[in-house]
């Protein structure tokens, strides 16, 4: 965007690397595609050449490949730049074989629900991925009884932290079997928590109120009529 490579670009221009679909028409030397083909291609958008993000892209056959049935045009759209960006990485630069796994370092500024997954995606792209869904469930079940039973330790108890981990640990593991991204999950489950008690503040403030001094039942049952409130 800044200009820093530099490349001959047409005005008006396209953007747009990547594409899929079906052609639509070819021109008269064509001889690998005919219409009604689907086909992938990638690396438009540079060098000259138009980009890809319209209803219709002319592009030369050399860049584009046929479209297995079984992947879609979203899938292949979107994995077509990074696939190859991943191949030449892993293949070309690594020297990966087939047959290999790799288990790389993961980046440690992630939020911690993403990094557990991401640690468990990897672990299962290996082979290691012993629990199926409702085993993740048990075993999350498992985590949060053996919580229970450490009963009320001191306040930064190290027996605590661990066991409070391992439960988050299996939580985002159930997630990840359900294909929920735990991250989001959470977010929209703080966002409705929030919501709620700001909620019941405001029924507490139109009722000349002070939410803070309420006791702990008065304050629970303005937050149930919030919570009623949103429900309705």
């Amino acid at each position: 965007r800044a200009g820093t490579v530099a490349m001959p670009l047409a005005v008006p221009f396209v953007v747009g690397c990547d594409l899929a679909g079906e052609v639509v028409a070819v021109g008269s030397e064509v001889d690998r595609f005919r219409p009604g083909m689907r086909v992938w291609g990638s690396n438009q958008g540079v060098l000259g050449r138009q980009g890809t993000f319209a209803e219709l892209a002319a592009v030369d056959e050399r860049w584009l490949y046929p479209l297995p049935d079984a992947v879609s045009d979203r899938d292949a759209a979107a994995a077509a730049l990074v696939s190859i960006t991943a191949h030449l990485g892993l293949v070309e630069q690594a020297q990966l074989r087939r047959g290999e796994t790799i288990f790389g370092s993961l980046p440690e500024n992630l939020p911690a629900p993403l990094d557990a997954r991401r640690v468990q995606r990897r672990a299962a792209s290996s082979g290691f991925d012993p629990l199926d869904t409702g085993e993740a469930i048990a075993a999350l079940g498992d985590q949060l009884e053996a919580l229970g039973q450490l009963g009320q330790p001191d306040a930064g108890d190290e027996q605590s932290f661990e066991q409070v981990g391992d439960l988050l640990f299996a939580a985002v593991n159930v997630a990840r079997r359900l294909k929920v991204d735990p991250e989001l999950s959470l977010r929209a489950s703080t966002a409705r928590f929030r919501g709620r008690l700001e909620a019941a503040e405001e029924i507490a403030r139109s009722a000349e109120l002070s939410w803070n001094d309420l006791d702990i039942d008065e304050q629970l049952e303005l937050y149930a009529r919030a919570r009623m409130a949103e429900d309705s």
